[in-house]
């Protein structure tokens, strides 16, 4: 939105402050979660198609303090109202053939597609059998879609082999603990950071249970931290080439962050369902959102 010419405004709560005039937008990430729930119902909408929404919504808060059905204003209203029915036809008409990718049935999609213009059906948690496991921190636990668990077993003890030691540090998270991680973040990291890094809650992958986030063990500790990992290229790549043998591929890459729409992570790994889908995936050089568009 600021990049179409919106002025970002920060407003103090404390002082009971929340709107300045016609020009302003706060909580950006949660405008982003309010929309991506709004056109779940819809399996999404075109970018073309979301700026007449965006426009409405706009419209409809800068005359918020006007009473819309005085005589003088209906005329205004009505020639906009037309234009927003003509508008809504082709909005409909465009969300009917946005691909969904979604929960399919009493098992879970392992090829569910999960990002910021994609967020996790309503649905999906009850197809999820999920598992309590241990993570790299003393006494926490974690939960992980049980064929998922079972693959990376296989994953850690087939890396154990090579002189290699991983651990969980996070797997399937709920909207509430995603929203706890994105304050953490912002805390710590700063706003844009965690803005590129953390999804927005209603729109991690780990929601679908089918993520995990690894932490190598080097030297006889556990490297969790993101900037320590990030100095680990060589170890992750002999990392990387062992996914696909138990049906993981390495979700964001180097060079595909337009796509989707997060920065390079080695540490997270996403399971397909299967050996084949995996390496195909991995050989193809495409990321999730590239490999369902092109084998949809």
């Amino acid at each position: 939105m600021i990049l179409n010419g919106y002025d970002h405004y920060r407003v103090f709560h404390s002082e009971n402050e929340f709107a300045r005039g016609k020009c302003h937008v706060n909580g950006i990430e949660n405008v982003q979660t309010l929309f991506a729930w709004s056109f779940a119902k819809f399996n999404g909408c075109d970018s073309d198609k979301f700026v007449i929404h965006l426009m409405e919504c706009e419209w409809r808060y800068n005359h918020r303090n006007d009473d819309l059905y005085k005589e003088e204003k209906m005329k205004k209203l009505k020639a906009f109202s037309t234009i927003l029915i003509f508008a809504f036809g082709f909005f409909v008409v465009g969300c009917e053939s946005t691909k969904n990718y979604g929960y399919k049935g009493k098992h879970p999609d392992y090829l569910v597609l999960v990002n910021k213009m994609h967020p996790i059906s309503v649905d999906y948690a009850k197809s999820l059998d999920l598992v309590t496991v241990d993570t790299v921190y003393d006494g926490e636990t974690a939960e992980i879609e049980k064929a998922t668990y079972g693959a990376y077993l296989s994953l850690q003890s087939a890396l154990e082999k090579q002189g290699i030691e991983i651990g969980i540090d996070s797997a399937y998270r709920s909207v509430e603990y995603q929203e706890r991680i994105m304050l953490d973040f912002t805390e710590k990291y700063g706003e844009e950071y965690a803005r590129n890094t953390v999804a927005v809650p209603g729109t991690s992958e780990h929601h679908t249970g089918l993520a995990i986030d690894i932490v190598p063990k080097v030297n006889g500790e556990w490297k969790w931290e993101n900037e320590d990992m990030m100095q680990l290229p060589e170890l992750f790549s002999r990392i990387h080439e062992e996914l696909p043998n138990h049906g993981f591929i390495l979700r964001f890459l180097k060079g595909k962050e337009k796509i989707t729409g997060y920065s390079y992570e080695p540490w997270h790994i996403r399971y397909v369902g299967s050996v084949e889908v995996a390496q195909e995936i991995t050989d193809s050089g495409l990321v999730l959102e590239e490999y369902l568009e092109e084998f949809k």
